[in-house]
């Protein structure tokens, strides 16, 4: 049978790794949405051009 101050060390040693993964998880969903952000940043950007191309020859005529 553990003894109480192994069971306790037990418990602090699970608690840390799953923090430690909770940490980790958190910290590839960020980049995830960073790169999505980043993504859809670098595509509205590449849309500009056609949008002003548009703009300029609605007002042409």
């Amino acid at each position: 049978m553990l003894h109480a101050n192994n069971l306790r060390a037990v418990f602090e040693v699970i608690l840390a790794r799953s923090l430690r993964d909770s940490a980790e998880q958190n910290d590839r969903n960020l980049a995830g949405r960073r790169w999505t952000a980043e993504n859809e940043r670098e595509n509205l950007l590449a849309l500009e051009p056609s949008r002003k191309r548009t703009k300029k020859s609605s007002n042409c005529g």
